[in-house]
């Protein structure tokens, strides 16, 4: 199995949007992805075949106020509403849908890393998690502390997986991959 994993990192991550875009042009396709903090929405749009997505919630929505901003710090009580991108925006009757069908039908096995906000450990939690618009995973993995609120699920809170496990490559091989590609 030839598994991909997508760090992240914040607006940054446009680079790897753009590398799995062209892995998706190329009819380049993984077996396993998993996606840390930002890097989890892309390979969302990439496990879902979505040539493109990722690139306009870089360049258009990220500068929406309802996204990013200091009136979402004080009327919500967090800077970034990771609600807006992956429930109003991503739902079925959103603006830019996830295509649900293929994200759950892809030979392309998604998985996301999230930090357990009571432990400061990483767990793992694959698409069998997800539901259609409940893109969960995505918006936990991309929680950073002071900037969002902590996503809740399982009566855990949860924040960024990059704070637990930046790069989960041990994650990647213990789950089967026999070699992993790294887009850091």
């Amino acid at each position: 199995m030839i598994g991909v994993i997508d760090v992240g990192g914040g607006m940054k991550a446009i680079y790897s949007a753009g590398l799995l875009d062209y892995c998706l042009d190329n009819k380049i396709y993984f077996d396993y992805a998993l996606g840390v903090s930002a890097g989890s929405g892309n390979l969302m749009n990439y496990t879902s075949r979505q040539i493109g997505r990722a690139k306009s919630f870089y360049l258009d929505y990220s500068f929406r106020s309802e996204y990013l901003s200091m009136k979402n710090l004080f009327t919500k009580g967090e800077y970034c509403d990771l609600s807006y991108p992956y429930k109003i925006l991503s739902n079925e009757n959103g603006e830019s849908p996830i295509d649900y069908e293929t994200l759950f039908s892809s030979d392309t096995y998604f998985k996301g890393v999230v930090t357990n906000a009571q432990t400061g450990k990483a767990e793992y939690y694959g698409e069998e998690t997800m539901s259609k618009n409940d893109y969960w995973i995505s918006m936990a993995s991309s929680a950073i502390p002071f900037v969002s609120k902590p996503y809740e699920r399982y009566g855990k809170a949860f924040y960024d997986g990059g704070i637990a496990d930046p790069i989960p490559l041990k994650q990647a091989l213990a789950d089967g991959c026999e070699k992993v590609v790294v887009i850091l």
